[in-house]
């Protein structure tokens, strides 16, 4: 038994496109997966050790910690 592994695409109506020629009189078996369906993946609710839990202080702005010139940022010319 030969196995080859291809993908195929589908056209706005969901017919298959590029089907390959087999050999006459034989039968062929084919397993379908949607490859362009896109998985959910679920996060679960991340906490903090418990010996840091509720510990921390937070002192001052620490978003506006250096001014942009200190990023060295590429110019933005769209």
């Amino acid at each position: 038994m030969d196995n080859e592994h291809i993908i195929l695409q589908t056209d706005p109506y969901g017919t298959l496109l590029g089907l390959p020629s087999f050999p006459p009189n034989k039968k062929v078996e084919a397993f379908f997966k949607i490859v362009d369906q896109v998985e959910v993946k679920t996060q679960s609710q991340r906490t903090p050790c418990n010996d840091i839990a509720g510990k921390t202080q937070i002192r001052g702005n620490i978003i506006d910690t250096a001014d942009i010139s200190e990023w060295d940022l590429p110019d933005d010319h769209s």
